[in-house]
């Protein structure tokens, strides 16, 4: 890769970082319910998709389902999803939006 490209390459990362700051900044100071990006993501993808698995939704979300757990707990407790056990496979939960 020649100079001029890796210049150009690094200013672009450069401004993509400072417009991901910008943006996070923008919806923290607008946010009134204390929910991340994750939360968003999760409620859409349940409210597109149905039911679904905690690994499922991890899976979508690229993180691991401990990481769902901690995420959904809160949804839950706010009264956003539901937590059921599969009637199918009792050790399996379900997540759903209300």
């Amino acid at each position: 890769m020649n100079e001029h490209k890796r210049e150009q390459l690094t200013e672009l990362f450069e401004q993509m970082t400072s417009l991901e700051r910008k943006i996070a900044n923008q919806w923290n100071s607008q946010n009134q319910l204390g929910f991340s990006k994750s939360h968003i993501l999760i409620l859409e993808y349940l409210a597109s998709e149905g039911p679904k698995r905690p690994s499922s939704i991890a899976e979508k979300l690229q993180v691991t389902t401990g990481g769902v757990t901690v995420l959904t707990t809160k949804l839950s407790k706010c009264g956003y999803i539901e937590r059921t056990q599969n009637t199918v496979d009792k050790r399996a939960a379900l997540i759903s939006i209300t």
